[in-house]
């Protein structure tokens, strides 16, 4: 009687692992997205070249699902443009206006390249 015991309170404490272990598994998604400032004093990685329309430089991959294009005017006197990975709260296409900044976002690999944001505009 007692093995029989021992028995069922072994199977149940593995049952109990395995579904813990079910329950901790994260999924996590990752995206390689262009990663730039061509701000000399950005705190991203900083790259002269990364206003080129057609930026083919630094990248990452990262956490998330989602790519990002920041066009900053200031006033028409500079324009600066970074590159980088947001998360995934964005769909695709989406775009967000400032009075000194525009967003455009996208979710495919190395999909920030390519646009000014122009379907922001």
């Amino acid at each position: 009687m007692a093995k029989q015991t021992l028995l069922l309170r072994l199977i149940a404490m593995v049952g109990l692992v395995a579904a813990l272990a079910v329950i901790s598994v994260q999924v996590t998604n990752a995206i390689t997205c262009y990663k730039c400032s061509d701000k000399p004093d950005s705190s991203e990685d900083y790259d002269p070249n990364c206003a080129k329309y057609d930026y083919a430089g630094h990248n990452r991959t990262l956490s998330g699902d989602t790519c990002y294009i920041v066009i900053y005017d200031f006033g028409g006197n500079v324009t600066y443009v970074s590159r980088g990975n947001y998360g995934s709260e964005r769909d695709e296409g989406d775009c967000e206006n400032f009075p000194e900044q525009m967003y455009c976002y996208c979710k495919t690999d190395s999909c920030n390249t390519g646009s000014y944001c122009e379907q922001c505009e």
